[in-house]
């Protein structure tokens, strides 16, 4: 954590027996929350608006992590789309063979054949290439996956997009966008790419 480098002649409030003393640099703004105005004044006598150093901080690691939480709903979204993408296989043609129609609620198996595979690839694969070339051992961090994820998530919503646009425009073609029977002569495995990324 970077002090303030700054000498100053201000007095923050602190907790007994904390181990801050001075509030950090990072969000310096917010450091008026602990700042002592009236130094004479006794501590019991102090407004409950004054906060700690240690309050100030914990704030602060609060804001940093907002926008690695905002993602999670990003990805929380792309993820709640099951029961649409049901219906939506249900209108589909999803046979693989003249004798083999692959039930609407099993294309979620998709995504988990692929979670599987690819952290295989990754662990086994990626990794020890990626080592071997920089010759140290190396990985991912955090945001970079993070930042991969909602690539992929991006990606497959544009893919899902492009798919529905393709099968509305086919159902009414063939005069079957009112009919909620209707299965519309266009293969569910277009849907595969959504599914994958």
């Amino acid at each position: 954590m970077k002090l303030s480098s700054q000498a100053t002649e201000e007095m923050y409030h602190k907790r007994k027996g904390s181990m801050l003393l001075v509030p950090s640099e990072n969000l310096r703004y917010l450091n008026k929350a602990c700042i002592i105005r009236h130094p004479e004044e006794d501590s019991t006598t102090m407004p409950l608006s004054l906060c700690t150093v240690d309050q100030v901080e914990e704030l602060k690691a609060l804001i940093k992590i907002i926008p690695m939480w905002s993602t999670g709903i990003i990805l929380a979204r792309t993820m709640s789309q099951s029961s649409f993408l049901v219906l939506q296989e249900s209108s589909m043609d999803r046979h693989i063979s003249p004798n083999f129609e692959i039930p609407s609620g099993s294309f979620i198996i998709f995504p988990v054949i692929t979670v599987t595979l690819w952290i295989g690839f990754y662990d086994r694969v990626l990794l020890p290439l990626a080592s071997k070339i920089k010759g140290k051992p190396c990985q991912l961090t955090v945001k970079h996956r993070l930042r991969i994820g909602l690539l992929c998530c991006t990606a497959s919503m544009a893919a899902w997009a492009i798919v529905e646009g393709i099968s509305r425009e086919t159902a009414i073609s063939e005069g079957i966008s009112d009919d909620p029977r209707g299965v519309v002569k266009m293969s569910a495995m277009w849907l595969l790419p959504y599914l994958v990324l």
